[in-house]
């Protein structure tokens, strides 16, 4: 059994790349905290707290709000009651037990009965009593599970996911929100902020979610969109292979995005990692955001006043009233680059020569703003991180889709906490506030007599604050979405108060940009959310017999023991990879499972070996129409819990396959299903269908389906190829279109 181990590079930090044959990125998300604080990555594994002295295990006094039928969209085939009962099914939190690992560390397990997704929250501290203390506990983790499969969009490749870990700061670091691995399949989510205070587990795990959203569409973008491998080059050397294939292959043309990740080295030329991401969806994806628009923004000075005026008003940042603190508009990042000038910073190759002119030019220009107040900045560094498509994608569809716990118009509960404190009505154990657009911190002085507050933005807030000119990092800001405020017209949905920059000479060269112009205003203002949400369902292959291969993980370790304050290397065993299994959609769920047949180039062959299949009665992956305001998840009446008005309002935003009336394959119903096991193919290998007729749970001649037609992917491979694993993989193709089989081809 060959093992092999990896390097695990910058787990320290805020992004983590990880050494095989060759560097493999990743990314995360990253705490971003006003005031600045000094985040040091010391020896450390623990965090430094200011740990309270009383301490109970986090609880929930009620029900979970079961999850509605509209809340997904429900195989027609199948009954709708017994799917949502086994949708909200949830192990019982008064049953998990606290364990423990060979690295010296306590946890709380839940593995989630409907998605088999394991959740952990690590004990962050022992206090002087000897108790060990958790964020969520288990009813928290249960919580958490539970409003997985109600926020995050998902299809199959959830089966892929391993596990999500909270609060294990021997991978993760108080620096970051969140991260994921995608060599060993999981994401770690950070709660510091959140540790030692006066938080509800609502508001826990209200902002743990939105950095799961993010983080699982790493894990998404990692499953269908980067491809990791050129297919561009004749890969495949095999006569059986033919025209079918051959136009798959040049259906899946990729394009180089180079990713330096958040510890990327700006001020020398350095190399970025050459990712393939899969042409088809970046173009889409590209084009559907506006970051192939070369003309600049203008924000009316009407907009700029206001919120001078109000920014000066609240006095949050000591201000006072002057209204002049900041007028130097030209150091703000909509003022010094387009939204192509933007993206071509952050994926065009460092080394090439233009590129690494434009590269040093955005380096002095040090901080550029988008927040009014100039207390929110990006440099050349964190604009070649940020705007990567590597965090694009969980960024840019969290802004489209991530649905916040709290709604934008409800007052701050920061003001209304610090209104209390003011008055002098509040306890010291009241030292943070959630809402719409963050998280609060306060700490306050031995006497009472002042204190001081960290405020770390919301991902919805922070990154809708570069579309938009507004105070997000205020305390009163509320609904100050203003027309006429859009700086970098970044998104899917309609805006039309966008206004373009234009020239005044009247030449042949400023016609021509003005006319530009005025055809990026018509792109902006209208709306293209629905185009958005097919170019992510065409990634996944919605409706395709073989949507996606995945490989076995296998059994894998961290490099280290209990006196490790980080784990920096992983042991994985390769041969495993070897071993894959299928996914796909269908149009009923007759099917027994997949026959696998060693094809002897005869037209005849014997089957080697079969799986069963499990069925998704859901799907899961949604879109959203219009911009998402924010909801409270619920509303009391009694002793009872029921979804609040708002709630409704959210979720009859959403988009399912079933609303693409336009798309005959949408608008059909498929049930998604996975292989239950994994399977090692041999060469010349066809993929059929399977139906157990006499119930024996063995392959038969005439079970094999053979008048069915097996489909695969239009505009990308379906392939155990991975970023993360580039040899060794196998590739689906077709003989013909017609064929009720698919071929699996290896590839060393």
């Amino acid at each position: 059994m060959k093992k092999n181990k990896k390097k695990i590079r910058a787990l320290l930090g805020i992004t983590a790349s990880v050494m095989a044959t060759s560097a493999i990125a990743t990314s995360c998300s990253i705490l971003n905290l006003l005031p600045k604080v000094v985040v040091d990555d010391d020896d450390e594994d623990r965090p430094d707290i200011d740990v309270k002295p009383n301490y109970e295990i986090p609880t929930i006094t009620h029900n979970f709000l079961p999850i509605s039928k509209d809340e997904m969209q429900i195989f027609s085939g199948v009954n709708e009651n017994e799917v949502l009962k086994d949708v909200n099914l949830i192990q019982d939190p008064k049953e998990l037990k606290e364990h423990s690992n060979n690295y010296g560390q306590y946890y709380y397990e839940y593995q989630d009965p409907y998605t088999k997704l394991i959740f952990r929250d690590y004990s962050y501290i022992t206090d002087g009593k000897g108790v060990r203390r958790y964020l969520l506990g288990p009813y928290g983790l249960a919580y958490l599970a539970q409003e997985f499969k109600r926020k995050v969009p998902f299809g199959t490749e959830v089966f892929d996911l391993k596990a999500v870990e909270v609060n294990n700061y021997k991978v993760i670091t108080r620096a970051s929100n969140g991260l994921y691995i995608p060599q060993i399949k999981q994401i770690y989510l950070n709660g510091y902020t959140l540790l030692e205070t006066n938080l509800n587990l609502y508001d826990k795990v209200a902002q743990l979610m939105s950095t799961l959203f993010h983080e699982y569409m790493h894990h998404w973008a990692t499953s269908y969109a980067e491809t990791g491998v050129n297919f561009n080059n004749n890969l495949i050397d095999d006569e059986k292979i033919g025209t079918v294939a051959n136009k798959k292959f040049e259906a899946s043309t990729v394009t180089p995005i180079y990713y330096g990740g958040v510890d990327y080295d700006t001020t020398r030329d350095t190399a970025a990692f050459k990712q393939f991401w899969n042409t088809n969806f970046t173009n889409n994806f590209k084009n559907l955001l506006n970051y192939d628009i070369d003309a600049k923004a203008r924000v009316s000075s009407e907009v700029i006043e206001i919120l001078r005026e109000r920014w000066a008003e609240d006095g949050t940042f000591g201000v006072g009233s002057d209204v002049n603190a900041f007028t130097n508009l030209d150091k703000y990042l909509y003022q010094l680059y387009s939204p192509r000038d933007i993206w071509g910073l952050a994926n065009s190759d460092p080394l090439d020569p233009k590129n690494a002119q434009k590269l040093r030019q955005a380096i002095s220009k040090r901080d550029m703003y988008y927040s009014p107040d100039q207390k929110f900045s990006l440099n050349a560094k964190k604009i070649k991180y940020y705007f990567s498509l590597t965090e694009l994608v969980p960024r840019e569809y969290t802004k489209y889709a991530f649905e916040s716990y709290f709604n934008i118009d409800h007052k701050n509960p920061a003001s209304i906490l610090i209104d209390k404190i003011d008055q002098g009505h509040y306890n010291r154990s009241d030292n943070a506030a959630i809402g719409y657009f963050g998280t609060y911190k306060f700490n306050f002085s031995e006497n009472g007599s002042h204190y001081t507050y960290s405020f770390s933005p919301s991902a919805l807030s922070d990154d809708y604050g570069k579309v938009f000119m507004n105070n997000f990092d205020t305390t009163t800001r509320q609904g100050w979405y203003l027309d006429g405020s859009v700086m970098l017209p970044l998104t899917p949905f309609a805006l039309p108060s966008y206004e373009p920059t234009k020239y005044v000479p009247n030449n042949r060269l400023a016609r021509a940009k003005n006319q530009e112009a005025d055809e990026a205003k018509a792109k902006i203002s209208t709306d293209r959310s629905r185009d958005f949400y097919k170019t992510f369902l065409e990634s996944m292959a919605y409706g395709k017999t073989i949507s996606q291969i995945y490989y076995d993980l296998g059994k894998w370790n961290w490099i280290g023991n209990s006196s490790s304050s980080t784990f920096s290397e992983v042991q994985t065993n390769e041969e495993t990879r070897l071993k894959i299994r299928l996914s796909g959609y269908l149009e009923t769920s007759d099917y027994t499972g997949l026959a696998f047949v060693e094809d002897n180039g005869d037209n005849t062959g014997s089957v080697y070996d079969q799986s069963t299949i499990s069925y998704l009665p859901t799907f899961n992956f949604f879109g959203h129409k219009g911009f998402d305001k924010g909801a409270e998840l619920a509303t009391r009446e009694g002793n009872q819990y029921k979804p609040s008005e708002n709630r409704n309002a959210q979720i009859q935003n959403r988009i399912y396959p079933k609303d693409i009336t336009e798309n005959q394959d949408y608008a059909k119903q498929y049930v998604s299903y996975i292989m239950d096991k994994y399977v090692q193919p041999k060469p010349n290998t066809k993929v059929f269908l399977w139906k157990d007729k006499n119930h024996d749970g063995n392959v038969q001649e005439d079970e094999i389906v053979r008048d069915i037609k097996m489909t695969i992917p239009d505009s990308r491979l379906a392939t155990s190829a991975r970023s993360t694993n580039t040899s060794k993989y196998y590739v689906a193709s077709k003989d013909n279109e017609n064929a009720p089989y698919v071929n699996l081809s290896f590839i060393k």
